[in-house]
């Protein structure tokens, strides 16, 4: 008798790196990521989106009495990327993008059956000037895991020129702390912005290897809670609430307990440096014979516009009242009892503000935005949760996710339907999606550093077959 190798099969080994989901096709090449005039652009983008947070560039025309145009200086490298280096097209491997981008076409739609058509048109004009391109900026622009972290340092760094601003230029209107110039120079619109971009600066402190940065950051995100608190925003204090809740159901045990540490901690400081009056009027939701008198005006007065924006929304379901005309509308067709006018106030919440002012399609295009910006945040989370070499994308993640849960819980109280950071933010939630996969797939390729090897998915076995004897 006689033996001869005939074929071989396969059998699968286990990958000792780690059990994880298929990898998703390279979402970029090294030539994006490698193209000098993108890379030039992203910085310069930087700085604009510094800007943007920081309003530093307000801060210094507000104390010169001059215009710089810095916004415009440093908008011009953001522009050429987002036209000269793919940035436009780039920015569509996402959802978000498609809505926000939908959203800004149909609130130009709406514009020309508004009450007030140049206004609209100025708004209009301006969103797609100003706030509409960080949509492109964020998802065009940014490739990698390390640009993503470089965007959350500047927010990072921009939310403590946000507390200097309020130091320097701060004002009191009835006790609560205002910013002396700004678009969010409004109590409640401040402490949404801390809302939004103090989780970065708490990312920080949570990732930094430097003990004492670690201790500094986190003493600033203990004075900005304060500064949160002494705005007196109720909104905002909502927005803390369904932040702490996050943490609470999406946090690690780690993470739980240094919240258990701290919330007593801030709560106590907060109880000894922010006036009673602002206390009280944090907890003032109804009516009883403690509620501050000018909170429950301002929750009637609110009330009643949010009723008007859902009826608006009704009578006008195509095109709305016209961008931005809500208040004009209201203050002209709903008198107050008694009076030739109305109250000409703004609707108070970032979601019933589209719907009454650009119709049913414009609020879907807005929640369309929303929704698709958390789910996709989600959906990449919960990719880095499931490997365990990617636990410093899960951190970051889960502090975006934090920033953005309290921000669009928080403008559930404010007018910020046509400000930049929605699109930002959808933006961004691409930006990382793209940039995590790379990692995913760059890191699965990479042995565990306590594996010197790495068994190959397959080994080929031979096959002995018995033959006759010649």
């Amino acid at each position: 008798m006689g033996y001869s190798l005939s074929r071989s099969i396969s059998i699968q080994g286990p990958n000792l790196t780690a059990q994880t989901p298929p990898l998703e096709p390279p979402p970029f090449s090294q030539a994006d990521v490698g193209d000098s005039l993108r890379k030039w652009c992203f910085y310069g983008s930087l700085g604009m989106i510094f800007l943007r947070f920081s309003m530093l560039h307000m801060m210094l025309a507000y104390t010169a009495g001059h215009n710089f145009f810095l916004l415009y200086i440093f908008s011009i490298p953001a522009f050429i990327g987002i036209v000269a280096a793919r940035g436009f097209a780039r920015s569509f491997d996402g959802p978000p993008a498609k809505y926000w981008l939908a959203f800004a076409i149909w609130m130009g739609l709406a514009t020309p059956f508004s009450i007030w058509r140049g206004a609209s048109a100025e708004l209009f004009y301006d969103y797609l000037r100003t706030d509409l391109p960080m949509l492109f900026v964020a998802a065009g622009l940014i490739l990698t895991w390390k640009e993503c972290k470089k965007v959350a340092v500047v927010i990072a760094l921009s939310s403590i020129v946000n507390m200097v601003t309020v130091e320097t230029f701060q004002k009191l209107a009835a006790g609560r702390i205002e910013v002396k110039f700004g678009i969010v120079g409004n109590a409640n619109d401040f402490a949404g912005h801390l809302i939004l971009v103090l989780p970065f600066l708490l990312w920080t402190a949570s990732s930094s290897k430097v003990f004492v940065w670690r201790i500094a950051a986190l003493g600033l995100v203990g004075y900005g809670l304060i500064l949160i608190l002494k705005t007196g925003s109720r909104g905002a204090a909502v927005a803390l609430a369904a932040q702490l809740l996050f943490v609470f159901v999406r946090g690690s045990a780690r993470q739980r307990i240094t919240l258990l540490v701290l919330v007593p901690v801030v709560a106590a400081i907060a109880l000894s440096v922010v006036p009673p009056d602002i206390l009280a009027r944090l907890h003032s939701f109804g009516s009883g014979p403690q509620v501050d008198e000018g909170a429950l005006e301002s929750s009637l007065s609110r009330t009643r516009v949010l009723r008007l924006s859902l009826e608006y929304m009704i009578r006008h379901p195509i095109f709305g009242v016209g961008p931005g005309q809500f208040s004009i509308f209201e203050g002209t067709h709903d008198l107050l009892p008694g009076m030739a006018h109305g109250s000409y106030l703004d609707t108070h919440n970032s979601y019933t503000q589209p719907g009454s002012e650009c119709g049913v399609p414009g609020l879907f295009f807005f929640l369309a935005g929303t929704i698709a910006t958390i789910v996709l945040l989600n959906k990449t989370y919960k990719q880095a949760r499931s490997r365990p070499d990617c636990e410093d994308i899960m951190s970051f993640l889960f502090f975006t996710m934090m920033a953005v849960v309290g921000f669009y819980t928080c403008i559930t109280f404010l007018n910020f339907a046509y400000f930049f950071y929605e699109p930002f933010l959808g933006g961004f939630a691409i930006a990382l999606a793209r940039a995590a996969n790379a990692e995913f797939r760059q890191r699965s390729l990479q042995p565990l550093p306590d594996s010197p090897f790495r068994m190959p998915a397959s080994i080929p076995i031979p096959v002995v077959k018995r033959t006759r004897p010649l």
